[in-house]
């Protein structure tokens, strides 16, 4: 979760520790600043973690890279990832495979439960996109979806 010192209308379908109103379009007059990633960059800032650790977030990082890339028409490398490149997401990633090494979890026996979609707008850097945006649309092909709850 991040937090703004500033107050604007939109949803993210989680606590912020703010209100705010929900709507399903909205326009944005602010950016979530902060250096625009790469692949190549997110790799050097992970290279520390432990083998098991990198290899599986890395692996994350690449899945995102290759649905951002096929949906914007460039290269791997050339993705700039705007929220997913914040220090804030590289952590979630990471911390998630670190506590999957700590607690001798074999990744080909994660599994999930049906993932909860919903529908609109939401405002990213690239403007105004449906819900999901393409590239998260992209990532959860294959799996089963179901509609997410009318209040998110």
């Amino acid at each position: 979760s991040h937090s703004h010192s500033h107050s604007h209308d939109h949803h993210h379908g989680h606590s912020h520790g703010h209100s705010h109103e929900h709507s399903n379009s909205h326009t944005h007059e602010h950016s979530h600043d902060g250096p625009l990633r790469t692949l190549p960059s997110v790799l050097s800032i992970i290279s520390p973690l432990p083998p098991y650790v990198y290899h599986y977030a890395a692996q994350s990082f690449h899945h995102l890279a290759h649905a951002e890339a096929k949906t914007h028409g460039v290269g791997v490398d050339e993705v700039h990832f705007h929220e997913v490149g914040a220090v804030d997401s590289i952590i979630d990633v990471c911390g998630v495979w670190c506590m999957c090494y700590l607690l001798k979890i074999d990744p080909k026996k994660i599994s999930c439960s049906a993932l909860p979609s919903s529908e609109g707008t939401v405002w990213t850097e690239h403007g105004i996109l449906p819900v999901p945006a393409p590239a998260t649309a992209r990532l959860m092909e294959g799996f089963k979806v179901v509609p997410g709850p009318k209040t998110a």
